[in-house]
Order: structure tokens, then sequence, then C-alpha cells
């Protein structure tokens, strides 16, 4: 696997991300023609900065199997120990440690969702494990933004493990991120790490982070208002109904069956109005609108916005 170094700068009056110091740039060519690595490559990926270790994951971690198994003995007997050892095969070396063909499909699959999971940087991890909001991918001159903003609050955790705990817990450096069992050992066994994970979640780290919970790509938050993150929300819509009466009926029936099955009961949530508080963060992708219903639900928001709250430009 070729890796692309380089030393780290970034630019905030023009937003250019280059690469930080042991930091890679993400492309399908990091990976040998043929092998694992380049098949189940996803063009998400492209382009986007991630810590060049992040594909040193331990396989015994990564497919949750108990050491001494026969399985990990054969990985040891081929040299293989890490996520990078198996990308950088081709597919048809599996058989020669995974015999069974539901190991093989499992490693497949295990490897599939690790690399579609590098589309969110390790500090967008961060938030989400500390918020216990899911995060989605969001453009690559905006991680920068991000990455900056999530260093400087863990490091000013004091005391001095709180911070380091963080780092490597969530993999803020190597790209890794570590479950409590898997780093126990390095603070002092499993109720010392367990603690000071509980304490890092209720630090005041996590109300600073809010504004940083990324929205989903194809809302209505980011549609009508480029709102990237929560803190680009517009406050005005809080607490605010929008009327169905203007939409389509495919629209409005499709409005109002997502409604339902989101259990948005806002006092608005008739056939007439509807309220925008949740509505702005629902993947409309994932929750099955048409995509001329989206479009239609997002231009209603905005409208909806321009007219009461948008000041006329002189």
């Amino acid at each position: 696997m070729s890796e692309s170094e380089g030393k780290s700068q970034h630019n905030p009056e023009s937003g250019e991300t280059l690469i930080r110091p042991g930091w890679i740039i993400l492309s399908r060519g990091i990976f040998p023609e043929g092998s694992l690595g380049y098949d189940l490559y996803t063009e998400k990926l492209n382009g986007r900065n991630r810590p060049g270790a992040i594909f040193d994951k331990k396989l015994n971690d990564l497919l949750l199997l108990q050491r001494g198994s026969e399985i990990t003995k054969r990985f040891t007997n081929y040299n293989i120990q890490t996520v990078k050892d198996v990308l950088s095969l081709p597919e048809s070396n599996l058989g020669n440690f995974a015999y069974q063909k539901g190991m093989q499909a499992r490693i497949k699959s295990s490897l599939q969702k690790y690399l579609e999971l590098l589309v969110i940087p390790p500090h967008g991890r961060l938030v989400e494990g500390l918020q216990q909001k899911k995060q989605y991918p969001i453009p690559m001159e905006r991680e920068q933004e991000l990455i900056d903003f999530v260093d400087n609050k863990v490091n000013e955790l004091e005391p001095e493990i709180y911070k380091r705990f963080s780092r490597d817990r969530f993999g803020l450096d190597d790209g890794i991120y570590k479950t409590i069992p898997q780093i126990r050992r390095f603070y002092g066994g499993p109720q010392k790490a367990t603690a000071l994970d509980n304490t890092i979640r209720h630090h005041g780290i996590v109300n600073q982070l809010y504004g940083y919970n990324s929205t989903p790509e194809e809302s209505v938050a980011r549609e009508a208002f480029g709102a990237v993150f929560y803190k680009e929300l517009p406050l005005e819509m809080r607490n605010r109904s929008i009327d169905l009466s203007s939409l389509s009926e495919p629209t409005k029936e499709e409005l109002i069956k997502i409604h339902r099955v989101f259990g948005i009961n806002g006092r608005y949530s008739t056939d007439k109005a509807i309220d925008v508080n949740e509505l702005l963060l629902i993947d409309l992708q994932d929750a099955g609108v048409a995509a001329e219903a989206q479009e239609e639900i997002s231009n209603s928001v905005k409208d909806y916005y321009n007219l009461h709250f948008r000041k006329p430009t002189t």
C-alpha cells in the first residue's frame, strides 16, 4: 500500500486543506490493483485526509475474534495481522487462511464497512461518541474546520489523562477507534478505563461540541440552508410550523408519513401544518422520500424562512 504524505497547513481564509503530518490522501490507488482494498474502495473517500495508521487496525479487533482461535492461528501463519495486510491481498487469497465461505464473506463485509466508515474523520467519530448522535459525511473543504475545533477542545482537557484517553479512545492520532476492552490495560484496567470514559461523557466538552454535529446529506437543513453543522441552523426556525396547503398532495402525504414514522409529534403535526424542528434533520433520502418531493419540501421551508426572516437587501 503506497502513501502520499506531506506537511500539514490550513489556511482559514481560503479553507484550503493540506495533509497533516502522518496523514495520507485517500484514493483507490493506495491499494494494489486487483486487491481487496482496490475492489472494495468507495469513491466517497477520494481526496479525504486520514491518519496514515488508519489501516493498521488489528484484524482480530475488526472481526471480534477470540485470541487463540483456529482462524487467528492461520492469520499468524500467513503473517496477516492488520486490516492493511488483508486489503493488500487479492480476494482469491482469502481461501488460504479462511477456509469457510462464511468466514470469507464475513471478512469482506467487515472490510467494506470499515472503508465506508472512513468517510467520517476520527474527530467526527468523537463528536458522535460524546453526543450520541449519528454523524454524516461533510464536504472535504469543511473537514479541517471540524478537526481543528475538536483538537483544540480535546487539548484543553485537564488533567492530562483525560486528553490522552480521548485521543486514544476515538483515534484522533491514528484513526483507529478503540473499545474499552481494547484500551483498558493502558488505563489501569477495566474499572478505571470505564470511569474515565464516563467522566469525559459528562464533561463540559460535550456541550461545547454540540454545534459540530453534522446534518444528513439529504436533509432540509443542507438543501434549504446549506447547514453542514448544527451551529449553522437558523435559530429563527425553532418552534415554527410550515403550512402544507401549498404542497402537492403526493408530497404532503409523504411529509405527514415520515413525520409519523420519526415520531415527531409537535403541536402542528396535522394535515394542515407541520413542526419543522426535527424535519430539518431527517435524512429524506433514507426515509424513502422521492427526489421531487425532497426538492418541494426544501423549497417550502426556504420560502417560509425568506418570507418571514430574511432581511431585505438594500
